[in-house]
């Protein structure tokens, strides 16, 4: 019979060891959904402004149609010239061609959703909410709430690379202790003795083989660890303050729009539309205001979006839900 006996606890701190990896795995795959979560709010939120500019194009094509349609006739009866319908027939094409590309551009990025949320592929996907829905639960966030919430899984991965090798230094700061072997021996009729009975004891002298390059690697890298979670803890902080700066600057510009300018844009588009059918402006005047409800629209749409997307920034910058 024979049984090692290990000294200076080294079986206890190689758990502590092992338990440690395992949290840097876990770590890992925290910093994996987190990621994938960034990607995912990304992508609705880039659907979510195609959807609003489908909605403004959508709108406008309306219009178009509508005083293409009266002014044909018209055109047929001898009362407006025929390239007034040219150009109206150009402007509806212009549309057209335009809610086009942002279909495609919403199938690209349904896409990639349809593949992060595991969905049929033949299933369509629309998101209802509008694009400032929920962000004013986040205007009065304060710079020392955001650095006290922030949980990042690289930061923490860090950590744990530190603790790591610190439980490395005392690990093998244990084998470098000799460890008791024991014996039990019986033998009958094999030895000069009819029954012999022996016990005995084996023990290393560490006289030559201390661990010491061991001890001394796992010492340096615990060390520069070190330095390393002091470095990354800074570009955390960094990186929060810098989002939430973001934040606050989409946020004043957004603020800085008129309450109720996008419903007047719509409201001058209706009166645009009916001025021109009544031939009280010209043609070059209602094209020139379709242009600017157009860009006036997606500027709109651009802060809005612009918002949402630092806010995720933000978030992705805490690595936790505000």
């Amino acid at each position: 019979l024979e049984q090692l006996i290990e000294t200076a606890g080294k079986r206890r701190k190689e758990v502590a060891v092992e338990q440690v990896e395992i949290d840097k795995a876990v770590a890992g795959f925290r910093e994996l959904l987190r990621e994938l979560k960034f990607e995912l709010r990304n992508r609705m939120t880039g659907l979510q402004a195609l959807e609003q500019r489908k909605a403004n194009e959508e709108a406008r094509l309306l219009s178009v149609k509508r005083l293409s349609r009266a002014y044909q006739n018209q055109a047929q009866q001898g009362y407006v010239p025929r390239n007034e319908v040219a150009r109206l027939k150009a402007l509806e094409l212009e549309i057209s061609k335009e809610l086009r590309e942002i279909a495609e551009a919403s199938l690209q990025l349904q896409a990639g959703l349809k593949q992060l949320l595991n969905t049929d592929p033949a299933t369509m996907l629309v998101i209802t909410d509008p694009l400032e829905s929920g962000v004013d639960n986040y205007r009065l966030l304060s710079p020392a709430r955001l650095l006290d919430e922030a949980n990042r899984p690289d930061l923490k991965r860090v950590q744990l690379e530190e603790a790591y090798y610190q439980k490395r230094v005392d690990l093998e700061r244990a084998r470098s202790k000799p460890d008791v072997t024991l014996r039990a021996q019986y033998d009958r009729n094999g030895n000069t003795m009819l029954n012999f009975f022996g016990i005995g004891a084996t023990v290393d002298l560490p006289l030559f083989n201390r661990n010491q390059g061991n001890i001394q690697h796992a010492r340096i890298n615990a060390q520069k660890a070190g330095v390393l979670v002091q470095q990354q803890a800074l570009n955390v902080n960094t990186e929060i303050m810098q989002a939430y700066q973001g934040f606050r600057n989409a946020l004043t510009f957004y603020d800085s729009i008129e309450e109720n300018y996008d419903r007047s844009l719509d409201d001058l588009l209706n009166v645009y539309t009916q001025n021109f059918m009544n031939r009280n402006i010209s043609m070059l005047e209602y094209l020139d205001f379709s242009d600017t409800y157009r860009n006036s629209k997606q500027i709109l749409i651009d802060a809005k979006k612009e918002v949402r997307q630092q806010l995720e920034q933000l978030q992705y910058a805490l690595g936790s839900e505000l």
